[in-house]
């Protein structure tokens, strides 16, 4: 499987692990591939930035349940 296959894969199934080893091992490319591997990258780190922001969220809900005793 290519690089940019493999790494739609992990963004795909939101497997950060094998996006952050993909983002480290990145091969040489023609200027297409480089062009949607920066457009794959930055999807990606749109989606972890996401991705935190919701665990965040969460992390004061249960923050907040906890100081009221629920």
């Amino acid at each position: 499987m290519s690089w940019l296959d493999e790494f739609k894969v992990a963004l795909v199934a939101e497997d950060y692990d094998t996006i952050g080893r993909l983002s480290k091992e990145v091969p040489d490319m023609n200027i297409d591939e480089l062009r949607s591997a920066m457009t794959l990258m930055q999807t990606a780190m749109s989606e972890i930035s996401k991705k935190q922001d919701q665990i965040k969220q969460e992390l004061q809900k249960v923050q907040k349940a906890k100081k009221y005793g629920i």
